[in-house]
């Protein structure tokens, strides 16, 4: 299968390829591709809803198969990021509100956040780097902070 994911008016599609012919399983506007593209754990897409032409951004989990909502996570922010790690789901908004909550598609579970500095204005569009329980940010100016996630 193949993910395409588009911005926030185009929405998302999904494609089977194994007859070598593509076939749309599913097309929606239920996650969008602003930022950063949607993530997959166990059959479940984590990504964003929203963007610069909407008045808000979003934290959605996506049956793959379905392409239905499972949960929706209002953050009131214009954009984020989102990275996946074993069973833990690692969101950047661009004000520098870094949170990491489960992956399940039960509910959204956070289980720690941190505001990040946030100097001239800056913003944090590119999604975090993971290495060897550290998490590598970076904002527009090129700031890079490292946080240690070991614990």
């Amino acid at each position: 299968m193949i993910f395409i994911s588009e911005n926030v008016s185009l929405g998302s599609t999904l494609l089977d390829i194994s007859s070598g012919r593509p076939e749309v399983l599913w097309r929606n506007e239920n996650l969008c591709a602003d930022t950063s593209t949607a993530i997959m754990i166990d059959g479940y897409l984590y990504g964003c809803a929203g963007g610069p032409e909407a008045k808000h951004c979003s934290l959605r989990c996506v049956d793959v198969r379905t392409g239905e909502i499972a949960w929706e996570q209002d953050f009131g922010r214009m954009q984020l990021t989102v990275l996946g790690a074993g069973n833990k789901v690692i969101i950047m908004e661009d004000i520098g509100m870094l949170r990491i909550a489960e992956a399940t598609p039960d509910a959204y579970v956070e289980i720690s956040s941190c505001k990040l500095p946030a100097e001239r204005g800056h913003k944090w569009w590119t999604p975090p780097v993971l290495y060897k329980s550290k998490l590598y940010c970076r904002n527009y100016y090129g700031d890079l902070l490292c946080i240690d996630v070991s614990n």
